[in-house]
């Protein structure tokens, strides 16, 4: 296959394709433009120290874009700023929410930064293009279970078998304590350490990091659930697969879902939101943030242990919990 030393990946578009997309291209360009994009990527994106996961994630969403260009008879390196907004049409009626229009477009912007200073084009089509109007209240897409639902959901995970030790670790890291999916399945052993009595986690996130105390009953069930595994090295994975050929290795994100998710379903828990969207492992997360917020009011320590740069982000838990109009606040 000919390599398009242009705009393409791997696969995905070719030469002889892009030609027949009836447009001119240059010649004089680097080398196959994933690797270009990929270079990109580790030396520009998160400061140069883009995790894995965000280098698969950004090559998910050009390709998306990529194949949309095939489809569309686009060639990329000619974009127009007309293509873009007709790209982010596609996305609207694909379905996908604002903020993950946001953040397909944001990456298709990188793209093109990258291909701009490897000479590949000479302007970025995506500039000051943006993703469509969130229209809905952020409070409302705050979804979370009461403290008598979570009490019947970790009660499922009770036993003393491999898996059930597991899968309450990893509620109780998500719901006692704020983690993101992405945060749980990264936990090395070494992010545990010791002060008297007390246990702590050192959570990484994209582009910092938290320090946790743990609740001492959690800590115990983190004791119980390690002193099953064979092998405690820094780097070894806290959560684990426990099936097939992945017996032992990191968890992925996907069968993270699926495990909580399939609690949450066992529990009765998956359809008990009341605008009918279907609760899921985030949901957890939500949890924590209500719960913590409604017994001490305090949005500061609600946003250290979540982790939140911006406060903003945060504060729809209050709008949650207190339900507070503005218009109430004005007395006659």
């Amino acid at each position: 296959m000919l390599q398009f030393n242009s705009v393409t990946a791997k696969n995905i578009i070719t030469l002889e394709q892009a030609v027949s997309l009836g447009n001119q291209l240059p010649v004089s360009t680097p080398s196959d433009i994933e690797e270009i994009f990929i270079e990109f990527l580790g030396l520009d994106v998160a400061d140069g120290n883009a995790s894995i996961d965000t280098i698969a994630n950004y090559k998910s969403q050009v390709k998306l874009y990529l194949q949309w260009c095939i489809d569309t008879s686009t060639n990329p390196l000619l974009a127009t700023k007309k293509d873009i907004q007709e790209y982010r049409a596609y996305l609207v009626k694909q379905n996908y929410k604002p903020a993950t229009i946001a953040l397909k477009i944001n990456v298709v912007r990188r793209f093109y930064d990258g291909a701009i200073e490897h000479g590949v084009v000479t302007n970025n089509p995506v500039k000051n293009i943006k993703a469509p109007i969130e229209r809905v209240a952020p409070a409302s897409s705050v979804r979370y279970l009461e403290l008598e639902q979570l009490k019947a959901l970790l009660k499922l995970t009770e036993g003393k078998s491999q898996k059930l030790r597991r899968d309450r670790v990893i509620i109780g890291l998500m719901a006692l304590h704020g983690l993101r999916t992405i945060e749980v399945v990264r936990l090395n052993f070494g992010d545990i350490r010791e002060q008297g009595e007390r246990k702590f986690i050192t959570v990484s996130a994209k582009r910092s990091q938290r320090v946790l105390k743990l609740r001492s009953d959690f800590s115990q069930w983190l004791l119980d659930y390690l002193a099953t595994k064979k092998v405690l090295a820094n780097k070894t994975p806290i959560i684990t697969s426990l099936s097939g050929n992945n017996l032992g290795q990191r968890l992925t994100r996907n069968g993270l879902r699926r495990i909580v998710n399939g609690y949450l379903e066992r529990a009765g828990l998956r359809d008990c939101s009341t605008d009918g969207i279907k609760l899921s492992n985030h949901a957890l997360r939500h949890t924590f943030a209500t719960q913590v917020y409604a017994s001490t009011k305090d949005l500061r320590l609600v946003q250290e242990a979540l982790g939140h740069a911006n406060p903003q982000t945060t504060a729809k838990y209050a709008h949650v919990v207190d339900g507070v109009s503005a218009a109430d606040c004005i007395e006659f």
